[in-house]
């Protein structure tokens, strides 16, 4: 049955059907380069997260060596590492903050509520305890990724955040720094409308050129099945117009070929037609007089039949004759 139902496609059907596939492939390849770029964004912006988290490492060892070193006294190097940590930006409005193992706020650049006050109960909207968290990966792998809520700068509405934290394992820090997903998100809805706009242009460019195509196959292919039907019906004259060569034009070429070789096969049989007929005209104007002349010789057998009949009576009489002639002598 569906072997039967594929060979049923009409020629613009198929076309269609080709276009619509061809559609969706490139849908599916959008969407598959949109989710790419959303990936390769989010880790770009993972990537800036790290950086700043290992420069901010980088700044707390350097007055941990000042202290090492004698220089600074253990408090004043972690303040001045903390004041410079604090001015650090990135990405407009993002920004690095450190507790310690405890977890208790070293300094937070934004919310500077928090320095000092024990964050081991503190928990996002989902329950989650965001600072034991980042101590236990801390613990755990030295590094890492945590997901939770928490509000933008400016705003109480907590929202999904990705952050990355690292230990500075000298003063038992835990340096922190997220991005928010939804930024991310966004740029990806963003790029995800401009590229599906993209493929509805093409894709309505590609239905109209195919509908264009196929109105005009159908016209020259009609124009075939026209030739040909005049064809079948004995109607020898019916103009072609090849058009383009492409494949339908060497079709109508081929029509029209053929066209022409049964017109002068016709005329050939026409010519042969007429010629039989003079012949046969001739045969039986010859059988005519053929007939004729069988009547006369047999009318002239006749009457040689007729002679030899009465010439047999005269020898039979003058027989007679003769021998009573004889007996009257005797």
């Amino acid at each position: 049955m569906k072997s039967a139902t594929r060979s049923a496609l009409t020629l613009a059907a198929k076309l269609r059907l080709a276009a619509g596939i061809a559609v969706v492939a490139f849908l599916g390849v959008v969407s598959m380069m949109v989710f790419r770029s959303y990936q390769s964004l989010m880790d770009e912006k993972l990537h800036m997260t790290r950086s700043m988290v290992d420069q901010s490492i980088k700044i707390a060892d350097s007055y941990y060596q000042l202290e090492k070193s004698g220089q600074l006294p253990a408090a004043e190097a972690k303040a001045k590492a903390g004041a410079e940590i604090k001015q650090l930006r990135y990405d407009g409005k993002e920004y690095v903050w450190v507790n310690d193992m405890h977890p208790t706020m070293v300094f937070h650049p934004i919310k500077p509520e928090l320095d000092g006050k024990d964050l081991s109960d503190m928990k996002d909207p989902n329950g989650k305890l965001l600072f034991m968290e980042f101590v236990a990966t801390v613990k755990a792998d030295g590094a890492g990724y945590v997901d939770y809520l928490w509000p933008r700068p400016g705003s109480t509405e907590p929202e999904p955040k990705r952050s990355y934290v690292k230990g500075f394992a000298p003063w038992g820090w835990v340096v922190g720094s997220g991005v928010y997903v939804d930024d991310v998100l966004s740029v990806a809805k963003k790029e995800t409308a401009i590229a599906f706009s993209a493929v509805a242009l093409l894709a309505v460019l590609c239905i109209v050129g195919i509908e264009l195509l196929v109105r005009r196959l159908q016209a020259r292919l009609n124009q075939a099945k026209e030739v040909m039907d005049a064809v079948a019906a004995g109607d020898l004259s019916k103009a072609v117009d090849p058009g383009a060569q492409d494949e339908v034009g060497h079709l109508l070429t081929q029509v029209s070929t053929m066209q022409s070789r049964l017109a002068d096969l016709v005329r050939q049989i026409r010519s042969s037609t007429d010629s039989i007929s003079t012949a046969s005209t001739e045969i039986a104007s010859g059988n005519q007089d053929l007939s004729s002349r069988t009547e006369q010789t047999a009318s002239n057998l006749q009457q040689a039949a007729s002679s030899m009949e009465q010439l047999t009576g005269t020898v039979k009489q003058s027989a007679d004759s003769a021998r009573q002639a004889n007996q009257l002598a005797s």
